[in-house]
């Protein structure tokens, strides 16, 4: 029935859903759900120079962004992108990733949770053959879905397991690009193994995996993103090369450069990070 009722959804107008993904930020607001709270213990410690007023500004905007990212994610995987691709902006992405891929190494993308990463996944399998390493969510139905929209763009999906880390590993081995997204919680991926960075000063637990692929691949790391643009006018894909140091073989210096580069993508559009994460200790949140 959800599927169904997702099905249904998803014929929706994009501009029709970032509308109410206005009304689910207010909701999460005005009812003070987790999500705000978690969201304001993550602004006050990574933005301490802010002004109370501006940190509360952010958490509602931030709130309002977690909230469009919701009703459009059923849109972008149960609709053909072509239908949408005139709103999404991404001939500099494209090229800058076509740039990068023609070193012949193969080429590591990491995906921060911020703005609607999903878009940007057309793009980068239009460069070269692309394997995406993704976290299982717990509902069944949920993951058929995403998938099955994932698929569609030509990507080929890898469960973070240990059988997925290894096909990640082939793909780069035959000179292929690959997917991760930096910033989950290394716990709740299998066999990822972490260890703390600093991440706006506080250390946050973040994955190694992408660190070793590139100490031992050599192959150049990209940030990837794609921002939503004000007034619903649309989406615009950006490129930033990670710092250099993401390939030294010192774990820490690699995963560092890693954060680093992350929070230089976050100050492009501070809003639409998913502030909503804990990416810090759970003890932080008082939960």
């Amino acid at each position: 029935m959800l599927r169904f009722l997702l099905t249904l959804y998803a014929k929706t107008p994009l501009g029709a859903a970032q509308r109410l993904g206005n009304f689910i930020g207010w909701i999460a607001w005005t009812f003070r759900l987790r999500e705000r709270h978690t969201a304001e213990v993550n602004i006050a410690l990574c933005f301490p120079r802010m002004l109370p007023q501006q940190q509360r500004q952010l958490v509602k905007r931030t709130l309002v962004e977690n909230g469009k990212l919701m009703a459009e994610l059923p849109i972008t995987w149960l609709r053909p992108f072509s239908q949408f691709e005139s709103r999404v902006d991404v001939r500099e992405f494209r090229r800058h990733l076509d740039e990068k891929y023609q070193q012949g190494k193969g080429l590591i993308v990491a995906v921060p949770h911020m703005g609607n990463w999903e878009l940007g996944l057309h793009a980068v399998v239009s460069v070269a053959p692309t394997t995406v390493l993704y976290r299982p969510p717990r509902q069944k139905w949920l993951e058929e879905i995403m998938t099955q929209g994932r698929s569609a763009t030509g990507a080929l999906l890898v469960p973070a397991t240990a059988s997925g880390i290894k096909q990640l590993v082939a793909a780069l081995k035959r000179k292929e690009i690959v997917i991760i997204l930096p910033d989950q919680v290394p716990k709740q991926l299998q066999n990822a193994g972490g260890i703390y960075s600093p991440f706006f000063g506080h250390p946050a637990m973040t994955m190694t995996l992408l660190s070793k692929l590139a100490a031992r691949t050599e192959a150049p790391v990209v940030l990837a993103f794609v921002k939503r643009l004000a007034q619903r006018e649309g989406f615009f894909g950006q490129i930033l090369d990670v710092e250099p140091a993401v390939n030294d073989s010192d774990i820490e210096v690699s995963v560092g450069a890693l954060n680093r580069t992350i929070e230089a993508a976050v100050l492009e559009a501070p809003a639409q990070y998913q502030w909503v994460y804990r990416r810090f200790q759970k003890k932080v949140y008082n939960i």
